[in-house]
């Protein structure tokens, strides 16, 4: 009787911790999951906040010129090119809706993107500092700092450092924190005035806490390509590891041919979710 005991004690205990570790490991995913769509919810912003500028900075006088403009109708822009550093400011409001001013990308923006310079725009060491002011996309509020620096185009085409400080995202499901830091290289687009085909290659890392209130970190592991024509990375891959030391893969163009779509795919483990890119 007592080795029946045991044993079914036993069986219940191996069953206790099969279910144990199956709802860590389910947890662990979650988590994994959550701070991959919310680092991609940064990145994307904070490089079409960059997209923005940067068109801005050659289309208006004293920072260069450009035909096309990539922002919509309910965007206003505001230079001063006598101050130091020079101020440019892009203000997104449409009087006709309480949303805000619709993009081409399907989302809605209110708010102030302020960009500071410190010398040309397109010369070697000057510095550009954005900051945000009650900037929002559709029902989301970020703030915080985005340093750029012009690293020059001894390559051919011009590249640039950044540093991106005290970032946030304020979500109706839970505010994430981020900070961000790297290259953007101007792969395409720098013999001509469109715009619209440049093309940038994003390297570098991150660390940011989840709306969960959990720690990750970002490697870029096969650089991020982004078309101004795009809303959204087309292409490059990352390894995003969260606060137990497992890491997954956020892919950007997991069907191949570098579509302009939102559709990102995340891979644990054995395990894939595609997720669609805000």
């Amino acid at each position: 009787m007592k080795k029946i005991t045991l044993f079914a004690l036993m069986l219940t205990l191996s069953g206790s911790l099969v279910n144990v570790s199956c709802n860590r490991d389910k947890e662990d995913l979650e988590e994994i999951f959550q701070s991959a769509e919310d680092q991609a919810l940064l990145d994307g912003e904070f490089s079409n906040i960059h997209d923005n500028v940067d068109n801005q900075a050659q289309d208006k006088p004293g920072f260069g010129k450009v035909n096309i403009s990539i922002l919509p109708a309910c965007a206003t822009v505001y230079t001063d090119i006598s101050s130091n550093p020079k101020v440019l400011e892009i203000t997104f409001s449409d009087s006709n809706s309480s949303a805000g001013c619709l993009g081409a990308d399907g989302n809605y923006r209110k708010g102030k993107i302020r960009a500071e310079f410190t010398g040309a725009y397109r010369t070697q060491g000057s510095t550009l500092v954005i900051t945000l002011e009650n900037y929002f996309v559709n029902d989301v509020q970020y703030t915080g700092t985005r340093t750029v620096t012009n690293l020059g185009n001894a390559s051919g085409h011009f590249k640039y450092s950044y540093v991106v400080t005290g970032a946030s995202a304020i979500t109706p499901t839970g505010t994430i924190t981020w900070s961000s830091q790297g290259e953007i290289d101007r792969i395409e687009g720098d013999a001509t005035l469109n715009p619209l085909d440049d093309v940038y290659l994003i390297t570098g890392s991150a660390n940011g806490v989840s709306r969960r209130g959990k720690n990750f970190s970002v490697n870029i592991t096969q650089g991020l390509k982004k078309k101004i024509g795009c809303a959204r990375i087309v292409s490059g891959k990352t390894t995003i590891t969260n606060s137990n030391g497992n890491s997954m893969v956020l892919d950007f163009d997991p069907i191949g041919g570098e579509p302009c779509d939102k559709i990102a795919q995340i891979t644990y483990k054995n395990r894939t979710r595609t997720i669609t890119l805000r």
